[in-house]
């Protein structure tokens, strides 16, 4: 009879026990999903940012149900699961601010021009033509004596970027100093 009840309460123990490491998942997974949500726009940070932490707080009140389940050595280990799904959904909600302080305005895109044997005056006037394209928005420039790049932030396609980029720097380069293009970068060579 005592088997019989131990049994019984140690099957309810393990269901309930059960059921509120589900509810951990589930405050997870809920982590995850408002985490990636944010990673779709700047708009949808803020309230992803707060269902992230949300979950943060679910996670943390389902290690406080479970800690009164387990005795002893599962309690630690309880504890350190739930402190490592803690963190992880903290993680998430971290990279879905960075990427949504990082996210480009609708309809620009972005163009890596690399361009070897330029010196740093000619990549100056070369810039500065590529500024004077009407589609362009932005320029980053990082000069490098093997191989120099510009970050080019435009509203068209790379191939329309490098047909404005022909007509603006005719005296800097032509068609034969292109040495490949594809969408999002576009590799010249001077010398």
């Amino acid at each position: 009879m005592k088997t019989r009840i131990t049994l019984i309460a140690a099957a309810i123990m393990l269901s309930c026990s059960s059921l509120m490491a589900q509810g951990l998942l589930g405050a997870i997974a809920s982590g995850t999903n408002a985490a990636n949500g944010a990673a779709s726009g700047v708009s949808g940070a803020a309230g992803s940012v707060g269902n992230a932490a949300g979950a943060v707080g679910q996670a943390a009140g389902a290690v406080n149900q479970l800690k009164g389940l387990f005795g002893g050595k599962k309690k630690k280990e309880a504890e350190a699961a739930a402190a490592a799904a803690a963190a992880a959904a903290t993680q998430l909600a971290n990279t879905a601010v960075a990427n949504a302080a990082t996210a480009l305005p609708a309809g620009i895109k972005v163009t890596t021009v690399t361009v070897t044997g330029i010196d740093y005056a000619t990549l100056k006037k070369f810039n500065e033509a590529i500024q004077a394209c009407g589609t362009v928005t932005e320029t980053k420039m990082k000069f490098n004596s093997t191989a120099s790049t510009i970050e080019v932030m435009h509203k068209e396609s790379t191939d329309n970027l490098l047909k404005l980029m022909g007509e603006t720097s005719k005296d800097i380069f032509s068609d034969k100093n292109i040495e490949g293009i594809e969408d999002g970068k576009i590799a010249l060579k001077l010398k």
